[in-house]
């Protein structure tokens, strides 16, 4: 090259050139990787959200067949740590946890094929929580419904590859109304002996047999005249052996259960509270006392069983024997000095005996205020994403 050639001076500028476009590129590269991460950490925010809704969902579905009215009933706290469901606090069962199966149902993306963990706790909405869940202090309740108002909060966090939501909402169990037929007393058979006094009050309600007619053998006993008071009508060959459908009757005993009042076998010491279910057991009540009120009306059922009565008692509420086994008599004896204002209902061909000076009163009051949980549903504007 001859001294003073600028022939060289092509490749600095390449190189300089190169660096620039490297510069540019890397740069560029730097912005759109970032943006993909921003993404993708967006979208894995969004999905820990999902996951925590869906989880409070799935607390919501098992509330709704097991509400916790009493302490016995109290729910565990859970955690699903992607592999196994413990649980902890009130009980070590699990039994009252979402299901980790159907939450998983529920996304299948890939995001989620990596797994994710999840946590809920169910708590009272009393002493300061009643409408806003504070961090602090709500966690603090008692894991079921204790100031009784049919509410509870759930509390549901997600995580999903490192993103964290925690939501929380307020939910309230629906109560549905166990229907009846207007009738003070539906039975097999009716058996009244005793005194002339009006046994059955029947206060504009039917009186219904499922025997054939007042002259059929055993069918409508009735030892004097105007044993049964009217304003009222008397039926015969009533329709179907059950007052209430299976359904109905597993309603009522899920209810029990959510209430402590559910007794698989055996009678409990008295029938008096807001529903009783007695499983299978031949209760037998004696002795005084006022059972419920007019205020407070309650009901009374035994599904595999019978009833006797005798004493001094008054009781408000309904008497539902399910009679499961198909017995004729006795299947509810009411004799002593009982009061019922109420209604009676016998299922089947089972009979209803009213004797010494036991008194019927049909009220209407006493039969139409009873209910049952039906489905769980979210309280409007409860639900809000804790910071």
């Amino acid at each position: 090259m001859r001294p003073g050639s600028e022939r060289g001076s092509a490749l600095v500028i390449a190189i300089v050139v190169t660096g620039l476009m490297l510069a540019l590129g890397l740069s560029a590269y730097a912005y759109v990787d970032g943006q993909t991460r921003q993404s993708s950490q967006e979208r894995h925010r969004e999905g820990a959200f999902n996951g925590g809704d869906a989880v409070l969902s799935v607390q919501g579905f098992v509330l709704s067949r097991y509400w916790p009215a009493a302490a016995a009933n109290a729910y565990p706290d859970c955690a699903w740590n992607g592999a196994a469901l413990t649980a902890s606090g009130a009980t070590a069962s699990t039994a009252r946890c979402p299901n980790p199966a159907a939450v998983a149902q529920t996304f299948t993306g890939g995001d989620y094929a990596e797994g994710s963990t999840w946590a809920t706790i169910v708590r009272d909405n009393g002493a300061g929580s009643e409408t806003f869940f504070d961090a602090t202090a709500t966690p603090s309740q008692p894991s079921w419904d204790a100031n009784g108002d049919g509410e509870v909060w759930v509390r549901a966090s997600s995580a999903l590859r490192g993103a964290h939501r925690t939501v929380v909402a307020r939910l309230r169990v629906d109560r549905l109304p166990v229907v009846l037929p207007k009738t003070v007393v539906t039975a097999g058979t009716l058996s009244i002996s005793g005194g002339p006094k009006p046994y059955i009050v029947q206060n504009g309600a039917t009186l219904a047999l499922r025997c054939p007619s007042a002259t059929a053998s055993g069918c409508y006993a009735s030892s004097k005249p105007n044993q049964v008071q009217g304003p009222g009508s008397l039926s015969f060959n009533q329709a179907g052996s059950h007052t209430l459908p299976p359904s109905d009757l597993d309603k009522l005993r899920q209810t029990a259960i959510a209430n402590g009042t559910y007794h698989a076998s055996g009678c409990p010491a008295s029938p008096a509270g807001r529903l009783v279910f007695v499983e299978s057991g031949n209760c037998s009540y004696a002795g005084g006392g006022t059972w419920n009120s007019a205020a407070a009306p309650g009901m009374f059922v035994v599904v595999n069983g019978t009833m006797s009565w005798s004493g001094n008692v008054t009781y408000h509420g309904t008497v539902y024997m399910f009679n499961q086994q198909n017995a004729t008599c006795p299947v509810f004896d009411a004799g002593g000095t009982a009061v019922i204002y109420g209604a009676v209902f016998v299922d089947g061909p089972g009979c209803f005996n009213v004797r010494g000076n036991t008194q019927l009163v049909y009220t209407p009051s006493a039969v139409q205020s009873l209910s049952y949980y039906a489905s769980v549903s979210q309280v409007r504007n409860s639900f809000r994403e804790l910071s």
